[in-house]
């Protein structure tokens, strides 16, 4: 992480910095920090400080979105067009970070979802920007300047969640959280439960970019609400799965259905020009869908055996 850092900070500052005020300079400074020390965090393998730095990262996201909503803004780019959107997420990484401080799995889950969102979404818009920003167009300036700071954005973004995501995932954080919730269904090795962790995770990852897309960035009309009511269930199911109810499990698995739906609509329904949106949509829904599906294969021995009840 500290040498994609340097490789991102070279590219972005190394030809100009015009486009920069203290304000990037000082996030900028954070993220350098951040990756350094977690390096430091695994070679020690101190579970305290992997999580202090995931927190703090989702922290600094939490206050940048809280100053937008409050009409102050700290770059010249509107991180969330939609308030709605803003709220959700603000309230989601301020639910992620109390968990951590608690010491919740369910809480580590959601932070790693959160995380790879901003990872995968940052990087894979950061490719169509890099070019864009090796060197300022001497013939539009303004336009130039601006394409640095959307690209200094994304990389806040990628390089922020994949460090929050590698934080989370390390060896001694896995075992300190599972030691904790012992005797716990996020924990148990039962083949049927063994999908429920990452079923979880996935649903949490896809609502908010069912949410982006339905509040963004609808290309297809007809799933503009579908999208909303499935980013609905998704989290209803994730909460009550997390809670060790089988009705939560149950929920994901039926809305796992709909997100294929969703996703094959979208595509099937979008113009020639915009399949690529909706390729890039299905990144986020597909694994969601696909995990849930497999989950709904392991549970459904389990769940059919408990409807009918004891045998006679």
């Amino acid at each position: 992480m500290p040498v994609a850092v340097a490789v991102a900070w070279l590219h972005l500052f190394g030809t100009t910095t015009t486009w920069a005020t203290p304000v990037e300079w000082g996030i900028s400074g954070l993220i350098a920090a951040g990756a350094l020390v977690t390096a430091v965090a695994a070679w020690r393998g101190s579970a305290r400080l992997h999580v202090v730095l995931a927190a703090g990262l989702l922290a600094c996201q939490a206050v940048i979105i809280a100053t937008a909503l409050a009409g102050v803004r700290l770059i010249d780019f509107d991180l969330f067009p939609d308030r709605r959107l803003a709220i959700v997420i603000s309230a989601a990484l301020v639910l992620a970070i109390y968990g951590l401080v608690r010491g919740r799995l369910w809480a580590r889950g959601l932070a790693i979802a959160l995380g790879a969102v901003g990872a995968v979404s940052g990087g894979l818009n950061a490719v169509y920007f890099w070019p864009v920003t090796r060197a300022p167009d001497p013939l539009y300036p303004e336009w130039s300047m601006g394409m640095y700071i959307q690209m200094w954005v994304l990389c806040i973004s990628a390089l922020g969640g994949a460090l929050v995501v590698i934080n989370l995932v390390a060896p001694a954080v896995r075992a300190a959280f599972a030691a904790r919730a012992q005797n716990a269904a996020w924990t148990s090795d039962h083949r049927a439960l063994r999908w429920l962790r990452p079923m979880v995770v996935t649903a949490f990852a896809a609502v908010p970019m069912l949410l982006v897309y339905a509040w963004l960035q609808p290309i297809v009309t007809a799933t503009q609400t579908p999208a909303v009511v499935l980013a609905a269930a998704l989290s209803l199911g994730g909460i009550l799965a997390v809670r060790g109810k089988l009705v939560g499990a149950l929920l994901l698995v039926l809305a796992g259905g709909g997100l294929v739906a969703q996703t094959a609509a979208t595509a099937l329904l979008a113009s020639p020009d915009q399949h690529g949106i909706a390729g890039y949509y299905a990144i986020f829904w597909l694994p969601a869908a696909l995990v849930a599906l497999a989950c709904g294969v392991r549970l459904a021995g389990p769940t059919w055996r408990l409807l009918r009840g004891p045998s006679a």
